[in-house]
C-alpha cells in the first residue's frame, strides 16, 4: 500500500445560537471527524471518501449542511495534471 496525501476543503452551514463556542459546531470535532474518515477508513474511490466525509460531518451536532471537496494532489502527477478532486454534500440533523 502506498500512502497518498489528501486535502479536504469544507463548507459547512451551522446552527449557531449566539456568539459563544457552546452555541456553534465544535471545529475540533469537525477536524477529528475528517481525519478519522481519511486516515482510519479504507476506501478505493475518492468519491466515496468525499461522500463519507460529508455525511460524517453533517451528522455532528449543530451542522445543517456540509459540502466537501477532497483533493488528491499526487494522483495524476505523472500525467501532468496538478490535482484530482471529488465533491459531495450532505444535510445534517440540524437542517431546518
Amino acid at each position: 500500500d502506498r500512502t497518498q496525501p489528501f486535502v479536504a476543503d469544507l463548507e459547512i452551514e451551522v446552527d449557531s445560537g449566539g456568539d459563544t463556542i457552546e452555541e456553534t459546531a465544535d471545529y475540533r470535532d469537525i477536524v477529528a471527524t475528517v481525519r478519522a474518515v481519511i486516515e482510519d477508513e479504507s476506501h478505493t474511490l475518492i468519491e466515496t471518501i468525499a461522500r463519507r466525509v460529508a455525511q460524517a460531518v453533517a451528522d455532528l451536532g449543530r451542522v445543517r449542511m456540509c459540502r466537501v471537496v477532497i483533493h488528491k494532489p499526487a494522483a495524476a502527477d505523472r500525467h501532468g495534471v496538478g490535482d484530482i478532486s471529488a465533491e459531495a454534500s450532505a444535510s445534517g440533523s440540524a437542517a431546518p
